[in-house]
């Protein structure tokens, strides 16, 4: 059982569209945030909070690249 739980969460985990989706989730609201608070000249958490969607989203997109690769190349063959 534990087994099986691992497992689905570590595909869930390992998910680059879940991963990239996040990220980009994060990225947005952070920058709605930076936006309304644009007056203020202070850092805050939504500074990091948008360093941290960015690194999210980005970590996904080599994956998500190699298997757009594969596809071209699997259409390549036809």
């Amino acid at each position: 059982m534990k087994k099986k739980l691992i497992g689905a969460l570590r595909k869930v985990a390992d998910n680059p569209y879940l991963n990239l989706s996040a990220g980009m989730i994060l990225i947005l609201t952070a920058v709605v945030e930076i936006i309304n608070s644009s007056e203020e000249a202070s850092i805050g958490a939504h500074h990091g909070v948008l360093m941290f969607g960015i690194l999210h989203a980005v970590t996904a997109l080599p994956e998500i690249l190699h298997g757009v690769d594969e596809l071209i190349k699997a259409d390549e063959e036809l």
